[in-house]
């Protein structure tokens, strides 16, 4: 039972026209891993990250908070565990995502080409009850060029962790003529995600450490999709307290 997503954000990137490229072919999400038992929540992400460049040669700021409309052609109005998107009931209405012009209003969601992001969720005291991380998310993303990934800083600088089972991608943007911001020649989720999609990251080899945990998002030079949306991200443990025992205010006391 996920109990702690019923309420908050969503991290997006979202569609801007695209201009003519050499379509490659969408490898879909091959990966939909659960975190196993996962109680004991340590992190619940409430929108609060900070942003920070991840590229000296280019890269756009893309994050934005606000619940953009309308939202991506394809994307279902609920998410992995039955929630109703942007329906969540008083002050839980709002989400992070990209916009054009980050902090301009009305939102006018969309990434820009050359953009490149990171956003900063959390710190996390790595433990037994404190290892892992679940993410919910949909995603539409230029397939091979255009890319987003998952990232761990243990204070020796920024790593990118693959989810159990691996992204979809294994190298984004390969092709000596496109450069994707922040995430060229890593691996990451791009394609379509074909529906909210659940994974799992474990960070049980740094064990005993304080970490910070990551998002990372980078368009190339030309064509943008729908993109990328997470729920709010959730951390904690394998252990056996069950989840039944957390009322609705004990969940909404972690927002505030």
């Amino acid at each position: 039972m996920r109990y702690v997503l019923l309420v908050g954000c969503v991290i997006a990137l979202i569609t801007l026209p695209a201009i003519a490229k050499e379509p490659v072919d969408d490898p879909g999400h091959e990966s939909t891993v659960e975190c196993p038992g996962l109680v004991d929540t340590c992190m619940v992400y409430d929108c609060t990250g900070t942003t920070e460049t991840c590229d000296t040669q280019c890269g756009f700021p893309v994050w934005e908070v606000g619940c953009p409309e309308p939202r991506p052609v394809g994307m279902p109005t609920t998410d992995c565990y039955g929630n109703l998107l942007c329906d969540l009931g008083e002050d839980w209405n709002w989400m992070i995502g990209t916009a054009v012009s980050p902090g301009n209003l009305p939102w006018v969601a969309g990434y820009v080409d050359q953009a490149g992001e990171r956003l900063i969720l959390d710190t996390l005291d790595v433990a037994e009850s404190c290892y892992l991380v679940e993410m919910c998310h949909w995603y539409d993303i230029e397939t091979s060029y255009d890319g987003g990934n998952f990232e761990v800083n243990d204070g020796s600088g920024w790593t990118v962790v693959s989810p159990v089972g691996g992204y979809p991608d294994d190298e984004i943007s390969d092709s000596p003529n496109y450069y994707a911001c922040c995430v060229d020649g890593e691996p990451g989720f791009n394609g379509s995600s074909g529906g909210w999609v659940l994974d799992c990251w474990d960070l049980s080899s740094y064990m005993g450490s304080t970490v910070m945990i990551a998002v990372k998002f980078g368009s190339d030079e030309s064509v943008t999709y729908p993109g990328w949306f997470i729920m709010p991200p959730v951390a904690g443990g394998a252990q056996s307290t069950p989840t039944e025992q957390s009322s609705w205010g004990q969940i909404k006391s972690m927002y505030h």
